[in-house]
C-alpha cells in the first residue's frame, strides 16, 4: 500500500535566498527499513508549491507482526527544520513451505547395508514462522534427519536423507513434512545391491 505526504511551503520558507524550499533528506535514522520505501528522497519545493513524497509499504518476506518507524524529514525550514511521520505496518498471515525437489532418487548402485546422503532443502516463502513438528518416512529404509525444525519467514533449512538398502531389492517410500500448513510430501526411491565377493584361486 501507499501514503502520500504533502510538504507545503505556504509560508515562503527562502533560507538559501532563491525562494525555495529545500528538503536536505528525508530519512529514519539514515535509512529506511525494507517494508518501506520514499519516492523522492530529497528535492525543492519552491515558494507556495507543494511536494508529494509517496511512502510505498511492502509487506512481502516481512514477519507476521506489527512493524512501526519514524520518517523523519530534514529541512532548511527556520522554524521546523525536521519533521516526523510514524509509520506503522500490520502484516498478518501464514507461512508457505517450498521444497527444493519432488523427489530424492539414490540410484541403483548402492551396496547393501551401506548408506547413501542427499538432503532437501525447506524455504518459508509465507510471512509467519514455518514450525514443522515432524518428518516421518514410510520406509525404514530412508531415514531423515533433523525430524523438525522452524524456519523464519524467506529463510531456509537442509534436511539429509539417507538411504540403506537392507537386502538386494528395489524401495520406494515417501517423506512428509507436518507443520502448521497442510502437510506435504515427496517421493523416495533407491536400489539395494550385492557387493562383489573377490576370490583369489590357490597356487599349485
Amino acid at each position: 500500500g501507499q501514503v502520500v505526504v504533502t510538504i507545503d511551503n505556504s509560508s515562503g520558507v527562502d533560507a538559501y535566498g532563491d525562494g525555495d524550499y529545500h528538503i536536505a533528506q528525508l530519512s529514519v535514522n539514515g535509512a529506511l527499513p525494507n517494508w518501506l520505501s520514499a519516492t523522492p528522497s530529497q528535492g525543492t519545493t519552491p515558494i507556495n508549491d507543494t511536494t508529494i513524497v509517496v511512502l510505498t509499504f511492502n509487506s512481502n518476506a516481512v514477519l507476521a507482526t506489527t512493524h512501526s518507524t519514524w520518517v523523519y524529514i530534514y529541512s532548511n525550514d527556520p522554524v521546523t527544520p525536521t519533521d516526523s511521520v510514524l509509520c506503522n505496518l500490520t502484516v498478518t498471515g501464514t507461512p508457505e513451505i517450498a521444497l527444493s525437489n519432488t523427489c530424492l532418487a539414490f540410484g541403483s548402485q548402492v551396496i547393501v547395508g551401506s548408506a547413501v546422503d542427499d538432503s532437501i532443502m525447506v524455504t518459508n516463502t509465507g510471512c509467519d514462522t514455518l514450525k514443522i513438528a515432524n518428518i516421518v518416512s514410510s520406509s525404514g529404509m530412508f531415514t531423515v534427519t533433523p525430524t523438525s525444525g522452524n524456519i523464519l519467514v524467506g529463510q531456509s533449512a537442509y534436511f539429509n536423507v539417507s538411504f540403506t538398502p537392507a537386502a538386494a531389492a528395489s524401495y520406494t517410500g515417501t517423506l512428509t513434512f507436518s507443520s502448521n500448513v497442510p502437510d506435504t510430501s515427496i517421493c523416495l526411491s533407491g536400489t539395494g545391491v550385492t557387493a562383489l565377493a573377490l576370490s583369489t584361486p590357490l597356487a599349485g
